[in-house]
């Protein structure tokens, strides 16, 4: 195998939930909100600026609570309550520990928010799956503005020629493609396990 590093993306790959999905339940025009003004078109960059530790939780927060009159103590129980029911495929574990017992460094990165940090790393402990788990928040940089180079570093490999990115995103893929590694575009878990199991076998 020409790979000696293997990053997962976490939204989209290992993940395919929604934070405050609770909401959906019980405060369905708030969740609709958080949707749309959040994490949808109407959300113009505030979630770039989110995973960029440009703002926070609290100033994310009290915008949901002053646009929707949403009780604080409601919005963070569904933000507790939905990280510890948050959608895992736990699929991609068992060729993670495959992978990490045979010497390849696996690790997971991610352009996400401090929510990540409170509430879904240490709900999941993805830091005894994972050799190196790296959030953009606490780093205040994206992927395409250097989160793969922190990564790299902490792994303990500057060799991108070796180094495997698993995502969906064709934009995170090509910048990864352009530092020197190489991408596999993750569509669903079936494909991806065909082609894993010839080119990821250790």
């Amino acid at each position: 195998m020409k790979y000696k590093t293997v990053f997962w993306d976490f939204n989209g790959v290992v993940s395919h939930d929604f934070f405050y999905r609770p909401l959906q339940k019980t405060h369905p025009k708030a969740w609709d909100f958080v949707q749309s003004h959040i994490f949808g078109p109407l959300g113009n960059d505030v979630i770039t600026k989110w995973m960029r530790a440009d703002i926070d939780l609290k100033f994310i927060n009290d915008y949901i609570i002053k646009q929707t009159g949403v009780d604080q103590p409601t919005l963070e129980d569904s933000l507790i309550k939905g990280g510890a029911q948050f959608a895992i495929d736990s699929r991609h574990f068992d060729l993670i520990d495959r992978l990490k017992s045979s010497g390849i460094k696996v690790g997971l990165v991610t352009d996400n928010m401090d929510v990540f940090d409170l509430y879904i790393n240490p709900h999941y402990q993805f830091e005894t799956l994972f050799d190196v788990v790296v959030n953009s928040f606490p780093f205040k940089m994206l992927k395409s503005e250097g989160l793969f180079d922190v990564a790299m570093k902490l792994i303990g490999t500057n060799d991108y020629d070796s180094a495997l990115l698993i995502e969906d995103s064709p934009s995170s893929i090509g910048h990864f493609k352009s530092l020197g590694g190489n991408g596999y575009h993750y569509r669903n878990f079936e494909d991806f396990k065909i082609w894993a199991d010839t080119n990821l076998n250790p």
